[in-house]
């Protein structure tokens, strides 16, 4: 039986883009569970900031994988600790290119992580959700 988690966020100062994820797990203590963080309506944007929590009795952070191809176009600074994550991002281009542009749905980038304690009972949270637009006034 499939047990989940959906966190739902709210969306940000300029920018309209959302970031959804999804932990989907029947795993056992010291399996990998793979989340994956999607975005909606990322339009032109020129920096954004992530910040994620979970219970680091329950899970601990391995990596990122597999980010979106648009996340080349600028440069980001990742801060990780026993249960902290923050993502910045920032376009190198300075809007040239028009931005970072991905389709809604699509993921932003993978996390994984090894279930240390009760893996269905796992949670992240997004405390921090922060898109600046390019083009605002």
């Amino acid at each position: 039986m499939k047990k989940g988690l959906v966190v739902l966020l709210f969306l940000i100062k300029v920018a309209t883009a959302q970031i959804t994820t999804n932990i989907i797990s029947n795993s056992a203590i010291g399996d990998t569970i793979t989340t994956y963080l999607t975005i909606d309506n990322c339009i032109a944007v020129g920096e954004f900031d992530l910040q994620i929590q979970w219970h680091a009795d329950s899970l601990e952070f391995v990596q990122l994988q597999n980010y979106h191809d648009n996340l080349i176009g600028g440069t980001s600074t990742i801060t990780d600790t026993l249960n902290y994550f923050s993502y910045n991002w920032i376009d190198i281009f300075n809007g040239s290119t028009g931005g970072l542009n991905i389709n809604s749905g699509d993921t932003l980038f993978e996390m994984v992580f090894v279930a240390d304690y009760n893996p269905s009972q796992a949670s992240l949270n997004i405390i921090l959700n922060n898109f600046y637009n390019l083009f605002s006034s």
